[in-house]
C-alpha cells in the first residue's frame, strides 16, 4: 500500500477494498484467462463492470473521479495478481524442500482460481522458447551445410584449374571432322568440353530438400519471403 492510500484509508479498508476487486474480476474469467480471446471494448465493458460492483455509488461520480478512480483498480489488480504468482511461484518451491512457511500472502487462498490462466502462460511460453531453440539449431545447421558447401565448391574449382592442361599444337591439329566419317560413325563423337560449377544452381539445388518438406501453405509462404529477399538485396 501507498503512503497516499496510507493517509487516506486504514489497512483495514485496503484490504477490504482488495478483496472486492479480487471477487468481482473472478466473476469475469475474460479479464485474467489468456485462453479467452476478447477485444479491448469487450474487456473495457468488463472493467466498466467491475468498478460498479466495487464502488456503490459509481454511477454518480464524475468523468475525472471515474477515471481516477478506474486506473487505480486496474493497477491494484495488477499488483495482486503479480504478488500471487509470486506467491504461488515460492509455495512450490517451498514444498519441494520440505520448508513450512509460517505466514503466506494474506489473499492467496481467494485467488487461486487463477492457478489454471497461470499454468496456461507457463505452458506456452515454454513451448514458445522450444519453437524458438528449435528454430535456432535449425538455423545454425543450415548456416554450416551452406559453408561447407561454399567450401566444397572452392575446392572443385581450385582442383579443376590445377588438373587443367591446355591441349598442344599437335592436338588441336588431330581434332576428328565428323563430316569426313562414315554415317554410322555419325554422332557418336563427344566433345570434352569442361564442366563449369555454377555457384547460384548449386546454392539453389540445396534449398530444394528443405521445400519439399514443408507443406503447401508454408511452400508458399517460403518461395514468397525469398523473393522479397531478393528484391531487398538488389537495392543494396
Amino acid at each position: 500500500m501507498s503512503s497516499t492510500e496510507s493517509e487516506s484509508v486504514s489497512y483495514a479498508e485496503y484490504e477490504n477494498l482488495s478483496q472486492k476487486i479480487i471477487m468481482e474480476v473472478q466473476k469475469r474469467p475474460a479479464l485474467y484467462d489468456t485462453t479467452l480471446r476478447n477485444d479491448r471494448k469487450t474487456k473495457n465493458t468488463l472493467w466498466e463492470e467491475v468498478y460498479q460492483g466495487v464502488f456503490n455509488n459509481w454511477e454518480t461520480l464524475s468523468d475525472a473521479e471515474k477515471a481516477r478512480k478506474g486506473n487505480t483498480i486496474q493497477k491494484r489488480w495488477k499488483n495482486l495478481r503479480d504478488s500471487f504468482a509470486k506467491e504461488l511461484a515460492m509455495q512450490r518451491r517451498k514444498s519441494g524442500q520440505g520448508v513450512i512457511k509460517k505466514r503466506k500472502y494474506i489473499h492467496f487462498d481467494s485467488m487461486m482460481f487463477l492457478v489454471p490462466s497461470l499454468r496456461q502462460k507457463e505452458t506456452s511460453t515454454n513451448t514458445e522458447s522450444t519453437s524458438q531453440g528449435n528454430n535456432s539449431i535449425e538455423l545454425a545447421e543450415n548456416q554450416r551445410k551452406y559453408k561447407k558447401h561454399r567450401k566444397d565448391l572452392a575446392q572443385t574449382k581450385s582442383n579443376q584449374a590445377s588438373s587443367y592442361q591446355r591441349p598442344s599444337k599437335s592436338q588441336k591439329n588431330e581434332k576428328v571432322d565428323e563430316q569426313n566419317l562414315p554415317n554410322f560413325f555419325k554422332g557418336t563423337v563427344n566433345t570434352c568440353d569442361e564442366y563449369v560449377y555454377d555457384e547460384d544452381i548449386n546454392f539453389s539445388q540445396m534449398i530444394v530438400p528443405m521445400l519439399r518438406k514443408l507443406d503447401d501453405d508454408q511452400k508458399h509462404y517460403a518461395k514468397v519471403e525469398i523473393m522479397n529477399v531478393l528484391q531487398k538485396a538488389k537495392s543494396l
